[in-house]
Formats: structure tokens, C-alpha cells, sequence
């Protein structure tokens, strides 16, 4: 089994992949962080307050979530 980092390019790429490209790649690159909020490299994104908004809506099922809810 191939373990891929969350770090870099690969998680992003992968989430790509798995959704069939519904969504530009900014949008999986900010869910990559999921689980990582407290890194400090996480910490130091000037970007945070957007990611986490992503994040939070995917995590919770927001209306704003762009995914679909599992059964």
C-alpha cells in the first residue's frame, strides 16, 4: 500500500482525482488541511480564514459544502 503525505501535492491531487474534477484545484488543496489546522505551517497561511470556512462546511455538511452528504 503507497502512504501519500499530506503535505505537497499529492493530497490535492488525489482528492481531484477521486471527485472527478468537480471542483478547481484550490478547492481540494484547501480541504488537504483538514486535520492539520493546529500545524504551525497551518498556523502561519495567510489564506486561513478561507480554508477554514472550506473545511468547516465540508466537515459539518454546511449548506455551503459543495459535496454531497454520505449515507
Amino acid at each position: 500500500m503507497i502512504k501519500y503525505k499530506r503535505s505537497g501535492f499529492f493530497t490535492p491531487f488525489l482528492l481531484f482525482s477521486y471527485d472527478n474534477h468537480q471542483q478547481d484545484m484550490s478547492y481540494y488543496t484547501a480541504m488537504s488541511w483538514g486535520g492539520l489546522e493546529s500545524s504551525s505551517t497551518y498556523q502561519a497561511l495567510s489564506n486561513k480564514t478561507q480554508i477554514e470556512k472550506i473545511i468547516k462546511n465540508e466537515r459539518y455538511a454546511r449548506s455551503d459544502a459543495k459535496s454531497t452528504k454520505c449515507k
